[in-house]
Order: structure tokens, then sequence, then C-alpha cells
């Protein structure tokens, strides 16, 4: 069982980081999240850019932040438009390698040319690159829900960095499927597996609140069960490399409201994968850390 708990911890650490951060001009843009370990515990980072570099911190003990109303391109920083791209990408960024690439990897190879690549990507060497590193796909539970994925066997170039995209999606548990798959293979035995056992491609923000809520949790053992059932109607195609659980421990039962303004406040005392969980004088609010993508960072207070 891999520990990947974060609750109320000394913030000295925090504040001392963040006051090494205060000689970059401009703003920071909320360029994503990610669970990285410290203190021997895997917790909950927000990443940032500005036009002077990159980086992260740790989102634990109390805080107070005010973003901006006006969205940026978490890559270059320009404005966005009102109704901008889920990604969160400006159309120069979308169109760069770097957007094909990942535009490939979370909405389907072929999609930036609005084909579907099987074998013969149509892009350049140095972006179809990333479709022929070895990709995995995880079967894994969410409460009472089983969902399917897709993620680099080495994410991050790391081994197992697949790891660390279960810790995003803040899954209870996972078994993880390899067959040196490229990505445009990885994404179609996704696609046949989610069809033919109706289990879904992914689970929003709400429905992992409601199951959050819910407290229900499905035993590992029918989890490993439904993955060894796919992997035999698959005949050899892939091999089962990682099974295990996560401890997330206990969250709040209730919450008073979901944080949806340019701010955030108060004590962070719990968080499973892009759900965080704030303390301001008794009250529980909770918030969709994914959706802080592409604001502005105007102030901050820990």
């Amino acid at each position: 069982m891999l520990k990947a708990n974060i609750f109320h911890q000394d913030t000295i650490f925090q504040t001392s980081y963040l006051n090494q951060l205060s000689y970059l001009d401009g703003y920071f843009v909320v360029s994503g999240f990610s669970w990285r370990p410290l203190f021997g515990e895997h917790m909950l980072f927000l990443e940032w850019n500005s036009p002077d570099g990159s980086g992260c911190f740790p989102m634990f003990g109390e805080h107070y932040f005010k973003f901006s109303r006006q969205l940026y391109c978490r890559w270059c920083f320009s404005k966005l438009a009102k109704i901008a791209s889920s990604l969160k990408l400006c159309s120069k960024c979308l169109c760069s390698p770097r957007g094909i690439k990942f535009r490939c990897s979370v909405e389907g190879c072929g999609s930036p040319f609005n084909v579907t690549c099987y074998g013969e990507p149509i892009c350049e060497d140095s972006i179809s690159k990333l479709c022929y590193d070895n990709h995995v796909i995880y079967l894994a539970s969410f409460g009472s829900i089983i969902k399917i994925g897709v993620s680099r066997e080495k994410r991050g170039g790391l081994d197992g960095g697949f790891i660390y995209r279960l810790l995003e999606q803040g899954v209870d548990a996972a078994v993880v499927f390899s067959g040196n798959l490229p990505l445009w293979e990885a994404q179609e035995l996704e696609l046949k597996i989610s069809e033919e056992y109706s289990i879904p491609l992914s689970l929003n923000f709400e429905e992992k609140l409601e199951e959050l809520m819910n407290g229900g949790k499905i035993p590992f053992d029918k989890l490993l069960k439904t993955a060894l059932e796919i992997k035999n109607d698959l005949n050899g195609k892939v091999d089962i490399i990682w099974k295990n659980s996560f401890d997330w421990g206990s969250g709040p039962q209730d919450f008073n409201d979901i944080l949806r303004g340019t701010e955030i406040f108060g004590d962070l005392v719990y968080a499973k994968g892009n759900i965080a969980f704030f303390d301001f004088c008794g009250e529980i609010y909770v918030l969709n850390v994914r959706n802080l993508l592409g604001r502005g960072i105007v102030c901050w207070e820990v």
C-alpha cells in the first residue's frame, strides 16, 4: 500500500520558500498541479510559470490566494479569450510542436490534424517521437467507480512514472497493463476496453466529489478480478506490471461550499488528486485544483 497523505503540517518551510520567489516580476500563471514526494510523503504541489522561470510549491498549511479573473496561456502568458481552450493554451502554443504532442496525448493521436493516426504519424519526427514511447493502460478505482486511462510508462523520464498520473487522478487503487504499446495502440485498446466493459474514460470533479462524500470503495480484489478478466480476453496482448492501493487517509464528511471565485483561503486539511479541502474558521470549503490552471496569481499569504 502506498501512502499519499498530506494533512495539517507546519508552514514554516512553505513561508520560507515563497519568500525566495518574491524577486520575480509580473504575474505568476498557474501551469498545473502535481503530487511529489516531500518529508517522506507525497504531497500536492501547485506549479507556476512566469517570464523569469517556473517552479512549484507544496500546498500544505494555511493559505490566502487571490487569482486574476483574466485567463492566461499557461506556457507563454498571453491573454486568453473568455471562451478559451479547455487546455488553457493560446492558439500559437496549441499549434506548436509541444502543443501538438500534448493534444495527441490528451485528445487522441492525430486530433490536431483532424485525423486518426494508426501507426503512421503524419507529423514531423520531433513530434511523433512521443507516440513511439511505451504507454501503459491503467484500470483504477475511485470510490465505487472503476475507470480506465492511458499514461506513458516512464512519465517524466522515471521508471514507474505512471504512478504520478494515478496520484493526480486521486485513485484508491489501480492495476496497470503494459504491452510495449505506442500511444495510438494504447488509446485504441483503452477505447475498446471502455466500450466492451462499460468502463468510463474519465470522471469529472462533481462525480469524484460525490464519491468522496458517499464514502464507498470498491474492494481491491474486485478491481483485480476485473483486470484479470480483461487481460485474459486480450489473449496475451498485455501483462499486468503493477497493482497496488493508495492510503489517502480520512477526509471531511461534509463541506459548506465549493470555491469557485478568485480567492482561496483557509487551512488545507485534506487533498486527494485534484480535490482539496480548506478549513476557514470551522467551515469547510472544497476546491477543484484543476480550475486554477491559467489563472494569474495576484497575491498570496501563508
